[in-house]
This record gives C-alpha cells, structure tokens and sequence, in this order.
C-alpha cells in the first residue's frame, strides 16, 4: 500500500513525471478519461494505491517474470510450449535437456517502458513429474535408470 501526493493545479497529468514512474502514468492518464472532477478548490490530491499481485505474472521493473510448468518429457526432448504474455499467447521453444529452474528470456514481452520500447518476460522452467505411473512407464524408468548407473548428480557435493 503506497500514498502518492500530487499537485494538482489544473491537470494532474502534468504533476508526475512519467519517465518516473509509469504505471502512475497509466493511472493517471486513466483518471483524465473517465473521470470529471467538479466544484473542488485547487490544492493536493492524495491517492492511496494497491496492486494486487496477479497470478501468473510477477514484475520486476519493466521486466515481468512467470514459472511455467512443463513436463518431463518436454524438458528431455524439447518442445514448442505456449505461453501466456500481456500480449496473447506465444510459442516458446524449450531446448531439449532442459534443466528444472532454467530461466528462458522473451524480449520485448514485459510492461511497456515510459521512455519507449518493452521490457521482457523472463521464463522459469518448471518441470512437473509424472505421477500415477502405469507398470510400462515404471519399466521404462527402470531401464534409464539401469543405463545411468554410474551417473552421481550430487558429486559436486561430495
């Protein structure tokens, strides 16, 4: 929860300075188009703002940042997932072995920047395991796990 004061003389779209802050901006510019404030003396205008958090998007800045879930084998194989942004829908390419917690950028899909341009969309892969596994998906882990004996994931901490 944030107070914002501003001087309001005539237009309280020139009291802020845009390249500042953004999405003041758009507020204001918001508060111009729908609503007409009558018979109030010149003075100061105290806005108490929230922004709720929205659940898919978190933002940073201009930036936006999401976890996106994917499955096991899309991060083993690759895939072309979609993906919600401020704009619609996009296709993102996840490389084949991809790493659980690997973040992905999306240039220009972030919130729009005061000064010109977007901002980006960072992507964190997070890959879902399956569950309820059938007695052939069992085998078929088995046998990967078979081939990968010898592989020790946690020897860095040894």
């Amino acid at each position: 929860l944030m107070t914002i004061r501003l001087g309001v003389v005539m237009d309280p779209i020139t009291a802020i300075n845009p390249k500042k802050d953004s999405t003041l901006a758009m507020l204001l510019a918001a508060l111009r188009r729908d609503w007409t404030l009558h018979y109030m003396e010149p003075g100061d205008l105290y806005l108490r703002v929230r922004v709720l958090p929205h659940p898919f998007f978190r933002r940073e800045g201009d930036d936006l940042h999401a976890e996106l879930p994917v499955s096991l084998h899309e991060a083993l194989l690759g895939a072309e997932v979609p993906v919600p942004t401020m704009k619609g829908r996009v296709q993102l390419k996840i490389p084949a072995e991809t790493q659980n917690g690997r973040t992905i950028r999306l240039a220009g899909q972030g919130m729009p920047r005061a000064a010109g341009g977007q901002g980006d969309m960072y992507v964190t892969v997070k890959v879902v395991l399956p569950q309820k596994l059938s007695g052939e998906e069992r085998e078929l882990v088995e046998k990967l796990a078979k081939q990968r004996a010898n592989e020790n994931v946690r020897s860095h901490l040894l």
